[in-house]
């Protein structure tokens, strides 16, 4: 068996014998169990969570490309339904496609321009006046229609795509904000839906300084 790391918490298993998805689940039981054992620090008692996707050689993948990412959407799904492990199944294999098919689908909308900003203004009801709004950068699927960040945010960050799409974001809450003040209307907060890694994007201050600073 061999073990590599793939990131600060990530670390990937090849096990050596694995003849079924049972053995491979059985082997992702003992690590959780094993990183679950609880530990003392300064006095207190900490014990961590791990997760687990198992990803079987030839059923799920015959490149090491292949399983890898076949064992990360397995383990995606771990996350998200608290289990420790998660075997990779036809329902993982279609959100994998479904994925693919919107990762592809972002680069192109980015190519062809085919986001739409969308503004939620929010209202004071004392006088019914717009008092702030929300820019909301969608995307426009073929089939799907209109769909927001929540829904393709984490395939852009898959495909790398964050920077650019966070730019998109801000450029059109920017340009809206800047042709309500050339109608007359009063300056309002405008607040922009940014995922959580973009706001680690290193140049993402002077990115929105730089768009402010083209609208006046």
């Amino acid at each position: 068996d061999e073990v590599a790391r793939f990131g600060h918490d990530s670390f990937g298993v090849l096990l050596g014998r694995p003849t079924s998805t049972e053995e491979a689940e059985a082997a992702g039981r003992k690590f959780a169990e094993a990183v679950g054992r609880p530990y003392t620090h300064d006095g207190n008692e900490y014990a961590l969570t791990a997760f687990s996707g198992a990803a079987i050689y030839p059923d799920d993948g015959v490149e090491p490309r292949e399983l890898l990412e076949a064992a990360d959407h397995a383990i995606n799904r771990a996350r998200s339904v608290a289990r420790n492990v998660e075997p990779f199944s036809d329902t993982i294999s279609a959100e994998r496609k479904r994925r693919k098919v919107l990762r592809s689908g972002l680069r192109k909308a980015l190519e062809q321009d085919r986001f739409q900003n969308e503004i939620v203004a929010e209202v004071a009801l004392e006088d019914m006046t717009v008092s702030a709004a929300e820019s909301v950068l969608k995307y426009q699927t073929a089939k799907r229609g209109l769909i927001g960040p929540d829904d393709y945010m984490s395939a852009a960050e898959e495909a790398g795509l964050s920077e650019a799409i966070a730019e998109k974001a801000l450029r059109a809450a920017v340009e809206s904000a800047a042709g309500w003040r050339d109608m007359g209307l009063p300056d309002l907060a405008v607040a922009v839906r940014l995922a959580e890694p973009q706001f680690h994007l290193p140049n993402l201050a002077d990115l929105i300084g730089d768009i402010v600073v083209e609208h006046n």
